[in-house]
Formats: C-alpha cells, sequence, structure tokens
C-alpha cells in the first residue's frame, strides 16, 4: 500500500504543470479527457473520462470544470475540482471555433 501511495504522489507532482497550463487554455466547448483514479481498500482503479467541457469556473486551486457525455440516450454530467489529488492528467483533446460577430 505505501508503494502505491508514492507512486501516485509522484504522478500529482509531474501533474501540477500540465493542470496549470490546462486551467489557462481550457474554454466551455473543448472537448477534453480527465484521467482519475479511485482507491478503495488494496484496489487502485484507474478511470478515464472524456466529453464536452460545459463550464469551467477559474479560481486557481478551487478550479472545477463540468464535463458531458452521452452514455446510450442518457446525457451524464460529471464534475472534476481540477487540483484535487485524485485527477492524474488532463488534456484538451479539440478547442471549438468561436465565430466572432
Amino acid at each position: 500500500m505505501n508503494n502505491i501511495i508514492k507512486v501516485i504522489q509522484n504522478i500529482n507532482n509531474v501533474s501540477l504543470n500540465t493542470k496549470t497550463t490546462f486551467y489557462k487554455n481550457v474554454k466551455s466547448g473543448d472537448i477534453i479527457s480527465v484521467i482519475y483514479y479511485d482507491v478503495e481498500k488494496e484496489q487502485v482503479r484507474v478511470f478515464q473520462y472524456s466529453g464536452v467541457c460545459l463550464r469551467a469556473s477559474k479560481k486557481l486551486y478551487r478550479t472545477k470544470i463540468n464535463v458531458k457525455n452521452y452514455f446510450g440516450q442518457t446525457g451524464v454530467i460529471k464534475q472534476f475540482f481540477l487540483y484535487s489529488p485524485f485527477i492524474v492528467d488532463v488534456a484538451i483533446l479539440q478547442k471549438t471555433k468561436i465565430k466572432q460577430r
């Protein structure tokens, strides 16, 4: 269990720089991917969630993003706190083009 915690701490230290650049570049409408993990007893499970960013509230270390994805005919909205220790990595897969009027 201690080895797992050390590996996770190293991953979080490296990904802090990517979270900061993501924080500056993300806008609503972008397609993003979030990789996070969950620890239950002795198991560590890694999940990936991709979807459209509905909202990004930028408040430094309280930054949160809402991501919407469709599974079948049901829309699922998940909320992630960007600087949470459970978030391993975030990436912008596709930027949206905004038309100016």
